[in-house]
């Protein structure tokens, strides 16, 4: 208990970690339009279609696909004793990321490389600005600084899933994490810990980056207004755990290029478990239960057996207050943040 409540007070920034293995002046430039996305709706011509279908993914070996992903994380964090500090942070990424199906079995399990081709990097920390540009950067220092983005560049990896989206194996990521040690001079560490940082690429970085382009879909026939949901794994916070249960509905059937989408309302259910109330060495914490809220649209190209776009927000705020005797008397402090994410899909070419 002593070790999770001292993380409460350690702002924690998430990263992504992904390819990155040649020298700067081997890595090809990107377009910069590429990196320019539409946050909005997408522009569909509806029909009226009452026809039933199955979502599933469907490739061809060796196409190549281009997808733009954007990752926009906010956090607001308020803490008050007898003085209040404040910590705002705002952090977009983009990445363009090839994806290449290798071999498809006959029971739809494909193989594919997926390859980062672009990233780019924008923040603010408390009115600070800062960006990195993963492709253009030159400067050796900022590369370091950035180590866990410069990384991600044109190191491909392989990940197998199934017709219904489900991820089983992520694997050749060897060159992903040599770049990084590379860049943080620490190459020569044990073999333990290499196969760590490895795991912790793999589960904690690009399973969730590539659980946005290949999303588990449901195996149900289904039609408009049909609605089916998803349990997600418990994720812990604070003293509580949150179990979640996204949700989903077929809200329409609409026609882009000659090709039909069914247009996916996302949602989500969740529960807390835990106490609220915890003394540990004379400090009395009063937790309020974590609110969270989850929304989005899916365009999944029924025609073609992919997603076409799809953008999905969720948001979680959470508070607690600390009262203790000291020598100075009694004191009292409390916590408040919230943290929220956008992921925007959108299939380029």
């Amino acid at each position: 208990m002593k070790k999770l409540l001292s993380v409460l007070f350690v702002l924690i920034a998430l990263v992504f970690i992904a390819c990155g293995d040649k020298n700067k002046d081997e890595i090809p430039k990107i377009d910069s339009k590429l990196y320019n996305y539409d946050s909005t709706g997408f522009k569909t011509e509806p029909v009226n279609d009452n026809s039933t279908f199955e979502l599933g993914y469907r490739f061809d070996k060796g196409e190549k696909i281009l997808y733009r992903l954007v990752s926009i994380s906010e956090t607001a964090q308020k803490i008050i004793t007898d003085t209040t500090l404040t910590n705002n942070i705002k952090q977009e990424i983009i990445y363009l990321i090839e994806f290449e199906p290798k071999s498809i079995e006959s029971d739809g399990t494909v193989e594919a490389e997926v390859k980062i081709v672009g990233l780019k990097l924008n923040a603010d920390v408390n009115g600070e600005k800062m960006g990195f540009d993963a492709v253009n950067e030159k400067d050796t220092l900022q590369i370091q600084l950035y180590a866990e983005f410069a990384a991600m560049l044109n190191n491909p990896f392989s990940m197998r899933f199934s017709e219904y989206g489900e991820i089983s194996e992520i694997f050749r990521v060897d060159k992903i994490s040599n770049r990084f040690l590379q860049l943080r001079d620490a190459d020569t560490v044990d073999a333990q810990t290499k196969n760590m940082i490895k795991d912790e690429i793999v589960n904690s970085v690009l399973k969730p980056l590539m659980g946005q382009l290949i999303r588990k879909v449901t195996n149900k026939v289904l039609a408009v207004d049909s609605t089916w949901s998803a349990p997600q794994p418990p994720v812990p916070m604070m003293v509580f755990q949150i179990n979640y249960t996204n949700k989903y509905r077929v809200a329409g059937i609409e026609k882009f290029n000659d090709n039909k989408l069914a247009v996916i309302d996302a949602g989500m259910d969740y529960s807390v478990e835990g106490e609220t109330k915890i003394n540990e060495r004379g400090v009395n914490y009063n937790f309020n239960k974590p609110v969270s809220k989850g929304e989005g649209k899916i365009y999944f190209n029924i025609s073609k057996g992919r997603i076409q776009k799809a953008r999905t927000t969720s948001s979680t705020s959470f508070s607690f207050t600390m009262e203790a005797d000291t020598p100075q008397g009694r004191q009292k402090g409390k916590r408040e943040e919230f943290v929220s994410n956008t992921n925007i899909l959108e299939l380029v070419k």
